[in-house]
């Protein structure tokens, strides 16, 4: 009976409706149902919601490179699928979304991967001049 949610969400008729539902539980019992929120938000394509609520789960606790890693493949997936459902391009990366791309760029950077730490800086929105 917890997860009846769960069932109502292939019935709501739009994103807006799936995002509406992601609010709810995401401040529902102090953010007990953030994870929750979390799949609304993936449902919904609403790749900026999404990474928001993963920062707020993620918040007071160190963020590993491998929790960021975990992250930005779910980022960029859903971005490309959002992208490929509505055959448009999204030209705008929130400022959350724009943070998390550089910090990642930043650890594959460390590493030595330095293309695809340009390719997560150039997703962030960020200049970069090739050489």
């Amino acid at each position: 009976a917890s997860c009846a949610w769960v069932r109502i969400l292939p019935n709501l008729p739009s994103y807006f409706l799936e995002d509406l539902l992601g609010e709810r539980l995401e401040c529902e019992d102090e953010g007990r149902y953030r994870d929750n929120a979390n799949l609304c938000y993936i449902c919904s394509g609403n790749v900026d919601k999404f990474v928001e609520c993963w920062n707020k789960t993620a918040r007071g606790s160190q963020v590993s490179a491998v929790a960021l890693q975990d992250l930005m493949e779910k980022v960029v997936l859903l971005k490309r699928a959002v992208e490929r459902e509505r055959k448009q391009l999204s030209s705008t990366t929130s400022s959350v979304v724009a943070e998390k791309f550089r910090a990642y760029a930043g650890i594959l950077a460390s590493q030595g991967s330095l293309a695809t730490a340009l390719r997560y800086l150039e997703l962030s929105g960020t200049s970069v001049r090739h050489f």
